[in-house]
């Protein structure tokens, strides 16, 4: 009988050795000799493509579980058709997950800080010098930039705005350093590979339980239970670094997989997620503020 032509049917590729198996018939790959079940490689066994029939509350957690630790259900999953609307939906209810957490961070120091005073650029006191000397004054160029984005970070809709766009960033962001002409799976992946994030609301949540007892906010200082109130603070760190570590990780772990690539490439890709991340924080919480409140200063001398 004649090979099948490799053009034939949608593609189909070794998960160990990203070989293709459509010019082959046999259950091994031609190429590293993997047992193939070509049923299972032909269908998504990710929880969340499933939500319509599973739920989406339990297909949500369940995928965010298996992506965060790597469970041995998905690791076959690059091989495997993945549609890039199911991941753009995961990454939505992602983003809004980690927007909670910003905005719970952020509603925290308002209510420590009795409003959004602590954001303004304060006069110096001329007072607060026991000798009678005047202060020095403020740099120039410093204010240049301090003052605009002082100006729109204390408008109460600006920070919370800027916060909702960088969790929907951060959560996407990672789709850039999948690139791979032709694999529209890999996109679908790379929405999955965000899912350590949601460890971001339980180590903020501890973060702000430990700041809000230590000002004595709730409670009295240092609350009801004072070991309990401490460990608070390094719980929350150790999170923190675990979903932008895991984040980072998982990145570089599945872009090996669908490459096929080495532990350099896997590197780069991290690093330049890194420098995305970055670009995203100065431009939707520096850039932003200060555009606004550039043209709020504006709009104001006008009166």
């Amino acid at each position: 009988m004649p090979l099948p032509s490799v053009d034939d049917g949608p593609t189909l590729l070794c998960p160990a050795c990203g070989f293709d198996l459509r010019a082959t018939q046999a259950d091994r790959c031609g190429e590293c000799g993997l047992e193939i079940d070509r049923a299972a490689l032909q269908q998504s066994g990710i929880p969340w493509v499933y939500r319509r029939r599973i739920g989406h509350i339990r297909a949500y957690f369940k995928t965010a579980w298996q992506f965060t630790l790597d469970a041995k259900s998905i690791r076959y999953e690059a091989s495997k058709p993945q549609e890039s609307a199911d991941g753009r939906a995961f990454a939505r209810v992602t983003a809004s997950v980690v927007a909670v957490a910003l905005l719970a961070v952020f509603a925290a120091a308002v209510f420590a800080d009795d409003g959004l005073a602590f954001l303004a650029i304060q006069p110096p006191n001329p007072f607060a010098n026991p000798f009678g000397r005047a202060p020095a004054p403020m740099d120039a160029h410093w204010l240049d930039l301090a003052v605009p984005w002082s100006a729109g970070a204390t408008l109460p809709p600006v920070l919370p705005i800027c916060l909702i766009l960088l969790a929907f960033y951060l959560s996407s962001v990672q789709r850039a350093v999948f690139r791979l002409p032709g694999r529209a799976s890999a996109q679908g992946l790379s929405y999955y590979t965000a899912a350590p994030l949601l460890l971001l609301l339980p180590a903020l949540a501890c973060s702000i339980v430990a700041a809000l007892l230590a000002e004595g906010k709730i409670f009295n200082e240092y609350g009801p239970f004072p070991a309990l109130t401490m460990a608070l603070a390094p719980i929350g760190a150790l999170l923190y670094l675990a979903g932008v570590l895991g984040t980072l990780y998982r990145v570089g772990q599945w872009l090996t997989r669908t490459r096929h690539c080495g532990f350099l490439a896997a590197a780069l890709g991290a690093a330049e997620l890194i420098g995305l991340w970055l670009l995203g924080w100065v431009v939707l919480l520096g850039l932003v503020p200060w555009c606004v409140g550039f043209l709020w200063i504006v709009i104001d001398s006008l009166r």
